[in-house]
């Protein structure tokens, strides 16, 4: 990945336009791209602007910070984090202390 583009992972563009159902193409076109733009974004080849971030968010209706996400799994955690924003504080802890559980017990096995 290219420096300029500032922590933006084009892993996590893919997996978003796949599990919308858009080709890289149909998104370069809706964005007023080069149809090859896209493709280019997740394959390295091309930077992306702060900008075209911005519209990527519009237009795949997740916000910004999505395509920031570390790890394998950010749509995964996206959602998750969507449904945790739903939680009074009580229900946060017993939702922490029971990751926290799992933690242990996978620490255990390993």
């Amino acid at each position: 990945m290219k420096e300029e583009n500032f922590g933006f992972k084009p892993e996590n563009l893919a997996q978003i336009r796949v599990s919308r159902g858009l080709t890289a193409r149909e998104l370069s076109l809706k964005l007023n791209k080069n149809a090859s733009y896209i493709s280019g974004v997740e394959n390295g080849r091309f930077s992306i602007s702060m900008d075209v971030v911005l519209r990527l968010s519009d237009e795949l209706n997740v916000p910004p910070t999505f395509f920031f996400i570390s790890g394998s799994k950010p749509l995964e955690v996206y959602e998750i984090l969507t449904l945790l924003g739903d939680l009074d504080q009580e229900e946060l802890i017993m939702v922490k202390n029971y990751i926290l559980h799992i933690k242990s017990i996978r620490e255990m096995r390993d």
